[in-house]
């Protein structure tokens, strides 16, 4: 099974303007899990960047599809999900 993860923090389901045009990424936080445990690196863009992340924080395609339908439609992630801005790209 092929796992995604989408991309924002700080407590917040909507992204905040930028008000400034810059581009800003963010990946999405499912809450729970043990925040102890040791991170998964997901790569993407053909695995030039990667991303990690907990455990509990990796979504399934179908999660996925599920967020992303979501956000298309509403323009947030909705709870219990949170953004988290990605300060490295």
């Amino acid at each position: 099974m092929r796992r995604s993860h989408i991309t924002q923090r700080n407590g917040a389901s909507r992204m905040p303007p930028a008000g400034d045009g810059a581009a800003r990424q963010y990946t999405v936080g499912k809450p729970g899990g043990d925040a102890d445990a040791a991170p998964e690196t997901i790569p993407w863009d053909d695995g030039r960047r990667s991303t990690e992340v907990l455990p509990h924080e990796v979504f399934t395609a179908d999660e996925a599809a599920d967020v992303f339908g979501a956000y298309f439609r509403a323009g947030e992630v909705g709870a219990p999900y949170v953004l988290h801005r990605r300060e490295d790209v």
